[in-house]
């Protein structure tokens, strides 16, 4: 849990941007274009902008490779002309970014060509009146009627023989899985990862479990799927990583190293890439704000996400806090990725005071609050009003 917490962490300076849409100098270069979504949803979850920015980070790794990096949908014609693959990161569903205009046109354009296609996470995720011309594209489509969807841990230790597991080794990640997914029966689609909902009595059932596939299109062109990336943190395993990277290569017709691609990291640094959060509508920010100090600022910390661990008695349990008034006295606490149950006998019950422990990457240990309300055991006290002292 403890490596969890770290990359939730968010440091007072963030890597700069990159570049959009910077074309190639290489002519001779495979473009392999990254388009994420600009939405934001929870620190370190589903930030498709932090996500793209790593994995662009880990082609740059790859000599004649050259990532291009997107926001939302390129914007320069010539961004996508040429492109050996176009990786696809964003929400799902109805708000699926090939759904626009003539996007979906484009890309299968694109792909019967030879270009390669890229989905990850919630971009298997189709409406019903696309179900046939997505698994067209893609080799296989997951859809709510008949679809499930769900949160758990898995440790995935074999893999076979396929060039996208070149060098891949084992990974555990918590993710949110799109699973009963509705694959081609064309023999040129090979099921890559499996992994089946803990709570399912009946493990591993044919495509039901399959959550990541590679496909070569009969007319040309390939597919990388793989439904989870709901996590930054999970960027934190290398066989994650190279799993990934491994795929996107695949895609674009590059052929993968016998090791697996190189994909160096320092998964410290990883909290760097995040977002800001958006400000709220109608927020006035401090006057002091930004301001240098010897100590550490409490406004600095306002609305920033912080690892906290809650305390009571002996226990504690580990949540993101966000400072949420100037002066710290308001925290908003965000669940643990996984939560022990707690039994009748757990310190964290109804009547019971937590005190919050704080820590940043940069500052150190910042504070130690003060006793708050109780907080009732029948919910989880994403806002327990806990009172910090400065």
């Amino acid at each position: 849990m403890k490596p969890l917490s770290l990359f939730l962490l968010l440091p007072t300076v963030a890597l700069a941007a990159p570049p959009v849409e910077e074309l190639p100098k290489d002519p001779k270069a495979k473009k392999v274009v990254l388009v994420t979504g600009s939405g934001y949803y929870k620190p370190g979850e589903h930030d498709y902008v932090a996500a793209c920015a790593v994995l662009l980070d880990l082609l740059k790794q790859t000599d004649g490779v050259a990532p291009v990096y997107a926001v939302d949908w390129p914007k320069k014609d010539e961004t996508l002309t040429g492109a050996a693959a176009v990786v696809l990161f964003a929400d799902g569903a109805e708000k699926h970014p090939l759904l626009t205009g003539e996007r979906f046109k484009q890309i299968s354009k694109l792909a019967d060509g030879g270009a390669g296609v890229v989905q990850l996470h919630q971009l298997a995720d189709f409406p019903k009146d696309w179900a046939d011309r997505a698994k067209a594209l893609s080799g296989g489509v997951w859809q709510k009627e008949g679809g499930q969807r769900a949160h758990w841990v898995h440790e995935f230790k074999e893999f076979g023989d396929h060039p996208i597991f070149r060098g891949v080794t084992a990974f555990k990640i918590d993710d949110g899985w799109l699973t009963h997914n509705k694959l081609t029966a064309d023999k040129t689609l090979t099921p890559l990862l499996q992994t089946t909902n803990p709570k399912t009595v009946d493990k591993f059932k044919g495509d039901n479990d399959v959550v990541s596939w590679a496909y070569d299109r009969p007319g040309g062109g390939r597919a990388f799927t793989f439904t989870g990336g709901h996590l930054h943190a999970s960027f934190a395993e290398e066989g994650y990583r190279r799993f990934l990277v491994n795929g996107i290569l695949w895609a674009a017709g590059v052929d993968v190293p016998k090791g697996g691609a190189k994909v160096e990291l320092n998964a410290k640094k990883l909290p760097e890439y995040l977002q800001k959060p958006p400000a709220k509508r109608g927020h006035t920010p401090s006057p002091n704000l930004g301001k240098s100090s010897s100590a550490p600022n409490p406004n600095r910390l306002r609305n920033r996400p912080v690892v906290a661990y809650l305390t009571a008695g002996s226990s504690a349990v580990p949540r993101v806090a966000t400072a949420i008034s100037p002066s710290r006295t308001r925290w908003r606490i965000t669940p643990p990725l996984s939560a022990p149950r707690r039994a009748s006998t757990s310190p964290f019950a109804s009547g019971c005071r937590y005190a919050i422990k704080l820590s940043t990457s940069t500052a150190g240990p910042l504070s130690r609050a003060s006793r708050g309300p109780p907080v009732s055991r029948s919910r989880t006290p994403r806002n327990a009003g806990l009172t910090a002292s400065t």
